[in-house]
């Protein structure tokens, strides 16, 4: 009687350990670097989360995805990874555009459609040649665009656009937020919503040949920063 009480107490125990197991996310992990044209266009279709854009010296296009789930149980874990999976990048080229979007599972797509809820988080580290023009149609979530020199076209639902640009380049600004704010370290006017309800900014009369910088967002700011060069040493002295 006493051994069966014993090992009674054991398994009760083990469900209790198993019960206060530690809250887990799974992640996951992607690069792929593609062809991009000269001077083309990048397309970022049905993107959530955070979302990187940056420039740099090479010709082709690097984009890195990371997938997470939200907390989950450890005896859950093989579930979280094939909800993963389902989570899909579909890249399209069509002449000098590549677009990239993002799929989902169609009860995931209801859940952020009436709901406002999602399992899982979503980031996307996404290189660019500099000269790239940019399309993002962004759901909700955060976009950083960072030394790119070609066009933006930049829409997000709810969240926040941050551009950040050399501070001597010559720009065409078209900036509204619908609710929330638009500010800028460059010079322009600035125009305000009515009811106070959101915020534009708008270059009055761009040079000739500026680039063309457009974003909206319907609630959240936008944000425009300058590229600050670093200030040189002072001379040494003889």
């Amino acid at each position: 009687m006493l051994k069966k009480l014993l090992l009674i107490g054991i398994g009760a125990s083990s469900l209790l350990i198993a019960d206060d197991a530690p809250i887990v996310q799974v992640q996951v992990s992607h690069t792929e670097r593609m062809d991009f044209p000269s001077g083309g266009v990048l397309r970022m279709k049905n993107s959530t989360g955070d979302l990187t854009v940056e420039g740099w010296d090479r010709p082709d296009v690097e984009i890195t995805t990371i997938k997470s789930t939200k907390s989950y149980h450890p005896k859950d874990r093989s579930s979280a990874e094939k909800s993963l999976d389902r989570i899909r990048l579909v890249p399209e080229r069509k002449g000098d555009e590549l677009a990239i979007t993002t799929e989902f599972p169609k009860h995931e797509m209801l859940a952020r459609l009436f709901l406002g809820v999602s399992d899982f988080e979503l980031q996307y580290r996404i290189k660019v040649p500099r000269n790239a023009r940019l399309i993002i149609e962004h759901d909700s979530g955060n976009v950083y665009i960072d030394d790119v020199a070609g066009d933006v076209h930049a829409t997000n639902g709810i969240g926040q656009i941050t551009l950040h640009l050399p501070q001597n380049g010559h720009y065409a600004f078209d900036a509204k937020s619908d609710l929330g704010a638009v500010d800028s370290d460059f010079p322009g006017p600035e125009q305000g919503k009515l009811f106070h309800l959101g915020h534009a900014y708008i270059s009055p009369q761009p040079p000739t040949g500026a680039q063309k910088l457009y974003a909206r967002i319907g609630y959240g700011d936008i944000t425009i920063l300058k590229i600050r060069q670093p200030t040189p040493p002072p001379p040494l002295n003889p």
